[in-house]
């Protein structure tokens, strides 16, 4: 222990301990030695005593010892008795969202998270939403007590905002996703999202730090995307809504609708550069992932551990442009190639403020904010998200060369 000091026998504090060292030898034909440290206790220290007597239990055996403190001038090894806070148990906090499935899976879901956390012995709780920021509420709720706190936030990409934004500024807390919603956007970066549907393989994984998307005073944890991409999203929340329409062809549907209409926006974006644009655009879009609307892989060179925003903006261009090109949009090979360079504008920043006479309306992570100025910042490795030990690792390494030249 660092604090440990010599100092003579007989001028021991009368709140210390005597401590001895030694080295015991595990057997003739090994002569490997083990150390070991014994305190004799405050009792030892305030009488004085001349002879400690005490066993060490060592390589599966017993030995009896003696430490003979001869004279004032003999020193013994002295330890401050400090208090030593015991490493508390994680809580782990499973919240819910039943309408992201049927409730007899809700039901099943619950009893294998139960089932599962009895057996590993865990401190846990299960939290069922039942409206909009209620998952928000529930993790700013048990992150406030300080205490070291995992939220599985288990849904889609919306109780996943709603979770990270809870548990935001709290340095004691971090989340995991289990994938039980119909968007899994954002762990589509890492990977198979099927690996994260393990419990088990969650509860034993690792929490690794990642960048965080600040849009005024919200939290955005995968993309914000402001134009086309936006209408788009207001139509299948619409869409959503209607029986007929199954949800996994729901934003699909939600792309032609507005390829009709193909909507249009104007905004003065100023970057953390200096550099200004005021001008007129199919979509822009703020990436800390790489996927949003049900799989599309639009920014696929962003890196979450990067402490930078991807800026993705479709120009005005026409609808035949778009739709030609739209596959490749959606697979993530369009950037770099020369087709992206009429199509596109690319560029990385911190920080970037967005303005209009008019409101206009901001997507991140699915949930809608309507707004005139719209401060968009990028805040490196602000919260703490498991990883599961299978996941794709490539989303936490920065551009490789070949990339970066590429794009530029």
């Amino acid at each position: 222990d660092s604090a440990d000091r010599y100092v003579p026998a007989d001028k021991t504090r009368r709140d210390c301990g005597i401590v001895v060292t030694g080295q015991l030898m595990a057997s003739e034909k090994s002569r490997v030695s083990e150390h070991f440290t014994v305190t004799a206790g405050k009792r030892a220290a305030r009488e004085k005593c001349s002879c400690i007597s005490y066993q060490v239990k060592s390589f599966g055996e017993v030995f009896d010892h003696k430490a003979v403190l001869r004279d004032r001038n003999m020193f013994a090894q002295i330890s401050e008795k400090k208090k030593r806070k015991k490493k508390k148990k994680m809580k782990h906090v499973f919240i819910i969202n039943p309408k992201s499935n049927s409730a007899s899976f809700t039901d099943k879901f619950r009893h294998c998270i139960e089932t599962l956390c009895e057996e590993k012995g865990l401190d846990y709780d299960i939290f069922l939403t039942a409206k909009s920021r209620d998952a928000e509420n529930f993790a700013r709720e048990v992150s406030d007590n300080g205490e070291q706190v995992r939220v599985y936030a288990c849904g889609g990409d919306g109780t996943v905002n709603e979770v990270v934004n809870g548990i935001f500024g709290h340095p004691n807390a971090e989340f995991a996703v289990i994938p039980i919603g119909t968007g899994n956007d954002f762990i589509r970066t890492f990977g198979d999202c099927r690996v994260f549907s393990d419990i088990a393989v969650a509860i034993e994984s690792e929490a690794v730090p990642i960048d965080a998307i600040r849009i005024n005073d919200r939290i955005c944890i995968n993309i914000a995307n402001i134009g086309f991409d936006a209408a788009v999203v207001q139509r299948v929340e619409r869409l959503r809504k209607k029986r007929f329409v199954p949800k996994s062809v729901a934003y699909h549907l939600g792309v032609a609708l507005c390829l009709i209409r193909f909507p249009k926006e104007t905004l003065k974006i100023a970057f953390d550069d200096g550099e200004a644009t005021d001008f007129r655009f199919l979509l822009t879009l703020f990436a800390n992932a790489q996927y949003y609307g049900g799989g599309y892989r639009s920014a696929s060179l962003s890196r979450v551990d990067d402490g930078l925003m991807d800026v993705i903006t479709v120009k005005d261009v026409k609808r035949r442009a778009f739709v030609r090109n739209v596959s490749a949009y959606q697979k993530g090979t369009l950037l770099g190639t020369p087709a992206a360079e009429k199509l596109l504008k690319y560029r990385r920043c911190g920080k970037a403020v967005l303005t209009k006479d008019t409101p206009f309306t901001v997507c991140y992570d699915g949930e809608m904010l309507s707004v005139t100025r719209a401060e968009i910042e990028c805040l490196p490795r602000s919260v703490r998200f498991v990883l599961p030990k299978t996941a794709d690792t490539k989303a936490l390494n920065c551009f490789s060369s070949s990339e970066e030249a590429a794009v530029r």
